[in-house]
């Protein structure tokens, strides 16, 4: 009897260890810009002294897939805003009724007056001292032209949206 006692108990702590363990996931919040403008969004893991924004955006609409990332920029000390496209899943509007950089200056412009997320209605503050912007494939293009706005302080596009006209691949 004590030897089934004793294998119970390290079952259980066994158990509440990997319960321990996976309360470290992330929980990613969502909020809504401009009413159609869906985003998860995490804050920074740790503060530093500058409040630096990350927006991430992804290719033409599909599935995200692109969480871990949030995590990791959020853990390194950024505020990280994962938006859908503007009549694309949860989003609200309608697909390329407005240029796809439109919803990124909406997320720069909007996540200044802060963030209030949708399932409880926490409010978060933030003043971005530094905005930068991650573009893939389509949403490149769109964070290029985001570019162009003073606010924004850098951009990193890793894929063209269009073919070279010269006939060059975009590879």
């Amino acid at each position: 009897m004590a030897a089934a006692s004793r294998s119970w108990k390290i079952f259980i702590g066994a158990t509440l260890e990997s319960l321990r363990v996976s309360t470290k996931i992330a929980v990613m919040f969502r909020t809504r810009f401009t009413k159609d403008v869906v985003a998860e969004f995490l804050p920074p893991d740790r503060h530093g002294k500058r409040q630096r924004v990350i927006i991430l955006c992804d290719g033409m609409p599909s599935t995200p897939r692109k969480q871990p990332l949030v995590e990791f920029l959020a853990a390194k000390g950024y505020w990280v805003f994962y938006p859908r496209w503007r009549g694309a899943g949860e989003s609200g509007g309608r697909f390329l009724e407005k240029s796809p950089n439109q919803d990124v200056l909406d997320i720069v412009g909007e996540s200044a007056k802060g963030v209030k997320e949708l399932a409880f209605g926490e409010s978060f503050s933030l003043s971005p001292d530094d905005v930068f912007v991650i573009g893939g494939s389509f949403r490149g293009a769109a964070a290029l032209l985001s570019s162009l706005d003073p606010r924004v302080k850098r951009v990193v596009a890793n894929c063209c949206a269009a073919p070279d006209p010269s006939g060059v691949s975009c590879r």
